[in-house]
C-alpha cells in the first residue's frame, strides 16, 4: 500500500478528534505520508510538528511530545522497520503513541502487544486504532506495592 488514503479516513478522523482533545495546547508529533496529512488536517493542531516516515526519526528535534500519531507510516514501512519506529517513539520521543493501522497492512496484535501497544478502536472497514501510554501501561497493583517488598511485618521477629 503506497501513501495514498484507503476508504473510511472519516472513522480515524473521528477516532483522532476524540483523543487528541486531551492533549489540546501540548506539542503533538504527526508521522505521516504528506497524503495522509493534507486528508487529517482538520484535525490537527496547528502548532503539530509534521513528519514523513520515510525520514530518518534522528531529523526529529531532540524534544520529548506529549503525543505522536503514526497514520499512513506503517504501510510504507517494513514490519521490522516499522516495529523499531513505534518501539522508538514509545521510548524516547512521545508520552502517548497512537497508531493508526489498516488491517490489510496491519502488523498483528500480537506484534502491537509485544510493542505494549492496545488495541483501543476498530472500524467496519478495517482500521484499527492502537494506543501506548506511558501513564497508563503499568497501573499500581494492590496486592504488590514497594512497601510491602521487604516485609516490614518481620523486621523484628526473625532475624537474618
Amino acid at each position: 500500500m503506497s501513501g495514498q488514503i484507503p476508504p473510511g479516513v472519516d472513522q480515524v478522523s473521528s477516532w483522532l478528534t476524540e483523543h487528541l482533545a486531551e492533549v489540546s495546547g501540548q506539542q503533538l508529533l504527526v508521522l505521516a505520508p504528506p497524503a495522509w496529512i493534507a486528508a487529517l488536517a482538520p484535525q490537527l493542531p496547528a502548532q503539530a510538528v509534521m513528519f514523513d516516515p520515510e525520514q530518518p526519526l534522528s531529523d526529529l528535534p531532540a524534544t520529548r511530545f506529549a503525543a505522536g500519531v503514526v497514520a499512513g507510516a506503517l504501510e510504507l514501512l517494513s514490519p521490522r522497520e516499522g516495529e523499531a519506529m513505534l518501539a522508538r517513539l514509545r521510548d524516547e520521543r512521545c508520552a502517548r503513541v497512537l497508531a493508526i493501522a489498516h488491517a490489510s497492512s496491519d502488523r498483528g496484535r500480537s506484534a502491537m502487544l509485544a510493542l505494549g501497544f492496545t488495541r483501543i478502536a476498530e472500524s467496519a472497514e478495517g482500521w484499527r486504532l492502537y494506543e501506548h501510554d506511558i501513564a497508563s501501561y503499568n497501573p499500581p497493583r494492590e496486592w504488590n506495592p514497594p512497601e510491602n517488598w521487604a516485609n516490614p511485618e518481620n523486621f523484628n521477629r526473625y532475624r537474618w
